[in-house]
């Protein structure tokens, strides 16, 4: 019994202090391409979907808090019509890869394929100032 217990303490002292973030489906402390797009997408559709049928109407869609803009600039369709790629009048979170794709290019600053802490950081400074 006393040799288990140490065995257990040595996996918990082993395990880190805090669990890999949801995102990261692989455990490497980066974000990559695939694990970008899955979270933003799902995420999107989670906060977007208020009837929960897993897709997003154009109602859904305008009803958003960051869709005000738009809306003051006469044009809240526009983005909704360019995501929904087979033009069914919803969205769903396939219909995020192509633009994500370009997000991703954008806040990988060194070009590795992963976005790392420091990436994050910086892509969460520029939202924040815009």
């Amino acid at each position: 019994m006393k040799y288990l217990l140490i065995a257990l303490g040595v996996l918990i002292l082993a395990e880190p202090a805090t669990a890999a973030p949801k995102w990261d489906l692989n455990g490497d402390g980066k974000m990559t391409r695939d694990e970008f797009a899955q979270m933003i997408s799902s995420r999107t559709v989670e906060l977007t979907d208020t009837n929960k049928d897993g897709r997003i109407s154009l109602a859904e869609w305008t009803a958003r808090p960051v869709a005000q803009k738009a809306k003051a600039a006469g044009r809240p369709e526009m983005r909704f019509d360019t995501l929904d790629s087979n033009k069914d009048g919803f969205v769903v979170a396939a219909d995020f890869a192509g633009s994500l794709e370009k997000r991703f290019d954008r806040l990988d600053a060194n070009k590795d394929g992963s976005l790392s802490k420091e990436e994050r950081q910086a892509a969460r400074k520029v939202t924040k100032a815009n």
